[in-house]
């Protein structure tokens, strides 16, 4: 009897081991099989988080004063175009034939001089004493004797252009004064002979024209062919 109840004892404490034993197993494969779950998830998971619903993108939307500054920006550059001053409407100051072309480039023979030179200007036909005319509206901006080229005006007119009178009459009109205002057909001198560069040349009057400080030619702003002759290219 003893030894039977011996062995069933045992028998059970064998059984509790293994069961134990079982368990544990149990619980470490559980274990295992759910790192390696984790590890799959976290390397399967490359996209971005979800947004909450209450959460938007970082997009730039211009504020009102921005439009503001833009709208105004533009006006300035329509009002910039829209305020560019005109090209005067410029006449022939003598009505004369043109005697000497525009040359600043390549030099052209001079009577007076005997050399080469380039011609800044134009030579217009006028008669000693006869009246010069302003060229367009503008102010006298300077009246003076040049030792090479004689008496002297020049006018700035609207957008950038200057136009200059030599070989003029010593003998300037009244009320035109360095400041005063011209306008298109004004009286300011009269044709001369004292440009000595020029002295050999028939009596004219040596026309210049600067566009923002640039000589130009004249005959791209006046028209010329109402002269009774005008010189051949």
């Amino acid at each position: 009897m003893n030894k039977r109840v011996k062995k069933t004892g045992n028998l059970y404490v064998v059984l509790v081991a293994l069961l134990m034993a079982v368990a544990v197993i149990a619980a470490v494969a559980g274990a295992m099989n759910r790192s390696r779950q984790l590890a799959i998830e976290a390397e399967g998971d490359t996209s971005a988080p979800e947004k909450e619903d209450d959460q938007t993108d970082d997009v730039f939307l211009p504020s009102k004063d921005t439009e503001k500054d833009e709208d105004e920006g533009t006006a300035d550059d329509e009002t910039e175009k829209t305020d560019a001053e005109p090209i005067p409407d410029f006449m022939n100051p003598t009505g004369g034939m043109l005697m000497n072309k525009f040359s600043i480039e390549v030099p052209v023979f001079s009577v007076t001089m005997e050399d080469y030179r380039t011609h800044n200007g134009v030579d217009i036909f006028v008669g000693k004493g006869e009246r010069v005319l302003c060229a367009a509206d503008g102010v006298v901006d300077k009246i003076w004797e040049d030792p090479m080229m004689g008496t002297c005006i020049s006018v700035q007119h609207s957008g950038g252009f200057e136009t200059v009178y030599k070989n003029l009459s010593p003998d300037i009109p009244d009320g035109v004064s360095e400041g005063s205002t011209v306008y298109c057909g004004s009286f300011i001198g009269a044709g001369g002979e004292s440009a000595l560069a020029e002295i050999a040349e028939e009596p004219h009057l040596h026309f210049e024209m600067k566009l923002d400080g640039e000589y130009v030619d004249p005959c791209k702003y006046i028209d010329f062919s109402d002269a009774h002759e005008v010189y051949e290219d």
